[in-house]
């Protein structure tokens, strides 16, 4: 991936327990020690992965400072990669 990804926000709802339990899986084996971004979104607690996984995710509207409003977690996509995955898709939508 040539650019790094761009922080849209956390997605909270839209996850069963058997679905959370299989993410956790795959998400403890791609932890890294410093936020994927050009700049670190959130300061305390937060454990950060590599950006190899793509998700999709509905919402209802994206805010001026480019933050999704009200996201909803639909699944994993492995149709796509990340590179495929641009800003664009949710400025224009």
């Amino acid at each position: 991936m040539d650019e790094k990804p761009v922080y849209v926000g956390n997605v909270g709802t839209g996850f069963d327990q058997v679905l959370l339990e299989s993410l956790l899986e795959k998400l403890k084996k791609m932890v890294v020690p410093d936020a994927p971004f050009e700049c670190q979104p959130y300061k305390g607690r937060v454990t950060w992965v590599e950006p190899k996984l793509v998700r999709e995710v509905v919402y209802m509207a994206v805010t001026p400072d480019l933050s999704l409003r009200d996201p909803r977690f639909r699944g994993l996509r492995d149709d796509k990669t990340p590179a495929e995955c641009t800003i664009d898709q949710i400025i224009l939508s």
